[in-house]
C-alpha cells in the first residue's frame, strides 16, 4: 500500500470539501438601483458614481429623462458601497438661475417671517450659501443672482438627499446584502422654492 498516495488523495479531498463549503464557492451578487426625482416627482438627469469602501470608483451611470432610474448589476454582496450624485445643469445660459424668480424671494421671506413653514426640501433650497440655515442673507444672494450681479453660487447648484431627509451628503453608504431596487434620491435645486427649475431636458 502506498501511504504517500493515500495521504495525498485524502489531503486533496479535504481541500475540495473545504472549498465547496466556503463563501468563495458560493459568492453572491446583487443589483443596486433607484430613481432620481424632484420632491414633485419629476425625473432629473444626474450622474451616479459607485465607489468601494476604500474610495475607489467602480462605475458610474447617467439617469435619463424618461424614467430617472439608475442600475448597477453584478455587485458582490456583503460589502458596503458608496453612491455619489452630481448634476451638470441643463439650463442653457445661467445654471444657478435655473428656476429662480422674485416669487422664490417672496416664499423665503414668508419662511423667515413665520407666515409659512418650509418642508425639509424647501429649507435645503432656501439655504443658498450652504451654511445649514436660511436667512435674509440668502434672500440677498438670490436677489444678486436675479439682477445679474453674480452668476453662480459658492455651493453646488443641485443638492441630493435621500427621501424625507435633509442631509445632502457627498456620498451615501449602502450595505448590500441582496438586490436593492429603490435606493432613491430627491434632487433639490438651490434657490428654487416653487419647483420651477428644469431638471431634465
Amino acid at each position: 500500500m502506498n501511504v504517500k498516495a493515500i495521504y495525498s488523495t485524502y489531503t486533496t479531498f479535504t481541500l475540495l470539501l473545504a472549498f465547496a463549503f466556503s463563501p468563495l464557492a458560493y459568492s453572491q451578487t446583487a443589483s443596486l438601483g433607484g430613481r432620481v426625482q424632484t420632491s414633485a416627482g419629476d425625473n432629473v438627469t444626474a450622474t451616479i458614481t459607485l465607489s468601494s469602501s476604500t474610495g475607489s470608483v467602480l462605475a458610474s451611470v447617467n439617469t435619463l429623462c424618461d424614467d430617472g432610474t439608475y442600475l448597477f448589476e453584478g455587485l458582490p454582496t456583503g460589502a458596503t458601497y458608496y453612491l455619489g450624485v452630481t448634476k451638470v445643469d441643463d439650463f442653457p445660459s445661467n445654471q444657478a438661475l435655473n428656476g429662480i424668480s422674485t416669487f422664490d424671494l417672496v416664499l423665503v421671506s414668508r419662511f423667515i417671517l413665520g407666515f409659512s413653514t418650509p418642508t425639509i426640501y424647501e429649507q435645503l433650497a432656501a439655504d443658498t450659501d450652504g451654511d445649514g440655515s436660511f436667512s435674509v442673507l440668502d434672500i440677498l444672494l438670490m436677489r444678486r443672482l436675479i439682477l445679474g450681479i453674480v452668476t453662480s453660487w459658492n455651493t453646488p447648484t443641485w443638492r441630493f438627499v435621500r427621501p424625507n431627509t435633509g442631509n445632502a451628503l457627498s456620498s451615501f453608504p449602502v450595505s448590500l446584502q441582496g438586490d436593492v431596487s429603490s435606493f432613491d434620491f430627491v434632487a433639490v435645486k438651490v434657490g428654487d422654492i416653487n419647483l420651477s427649475a428644469v431638471g431634465c431636458e
